[in-house]
């Protein structure tokens, strides 16, 4: 009898008190000019370079294809330590503060950037750029794939400054050997993290040759290229 009662009772009464989270709308949370907490899903994009000593995608061109060409983000502006991706409902612009990590404005997209659906419609995806070269990229791997819960600051409310120290993010080199380029050690690797590798106008006319690549996000492709192997940190 308790059975039949509990299958016949309507959806709103067994989950009443889950109800409100659930169809909160994002976007009106944002119009709103006041703060609030979001559980969040954040992983790491970098801007590759010519001449690295490793590419998760095996050359540049393929890495290129995978984070974009790592310039500039969504809304135009230039890639620097503070911009992060996040779903469209954030409006660019909007701050982002993650416990330990610093704090970070949204001027990106990416198509795996998104809200949840189904059984995760309460965890939202960030994705944080975090450096250029083999350096970026193996932060970008140690970082992995993180979840916590995220303080958001629609536009117009009051909020604290960016605040992020790349160098405070570990960069350990050993993270690239499963990428290597052909007849390159890891200490070639980490000679190159430690002095840099090419001229900052070299790399410009490189990077230049692969224009006609589409700018895709990190994230675009995860989960069929199976980027980060390491567990979920929480």
């Amino acid at each position: 009898m308790m059975v039949a009662i509990l299958f016949c009772t309507p959806l709103h009464s067994l989950y009443a008190e889950e109800l409100p989270y659930l169809l909160r709308d994002t976007a009106v949370r944002m119009s709103s000019s006041k703060p609030f907490e979001q559980d969040v899903i954040v992983t790491a994009y970098y801007s590759p370079l010519p001449r690295q000593c490793a590419y998760v995608m095996g050359d540049l061109a393929s890495d290129i294809y995978l984070n974009g060409r790592g310039t500039n983000g969504a809304d135009g502006t230039p890639v620097y330590p503070g911009m992060a991706a996040a779903p469209p409902t954030y409006p660019f612009g909007t701050r982002l503060v993650l416990p330990g990590i610093g704090s970070f404005t949204v001027h990106d997209r990416g198509s795996a950037i998104q809200e949840g659906t189904g059984a995760s419609l309460q965890v939202h995806r960030l994705d944080l750029w975090v450096g250029t070269g083999e350096e970026g990229l193996s932060r970008a791997l140690e970082f992995g794939v993180q979840r916590m819960r995220a303080v958001v600051y629609p536009i117009g409310s009051e909020r604290p400054a960016e605040s992020i120290d790349l160098s405070a993010l570990e960069a350990p080199v050993k993270v690239l050997e499963p990428y290597l380029m052909d007849d390159v050690t890891i200490l070639d690797c980490g000679a190159m993290l430690a002095f840099g590798h090419v001229l900052e106008a070299q790399i410009v006319d490189e990077l230049d040759a692969y224009h006609f690549l589409p700018a895709l996000n990190l994230r675009e492709r995860e989960e069929e290229l199976s980027f980060f192997t390491g567990d979920l940190q929480v």
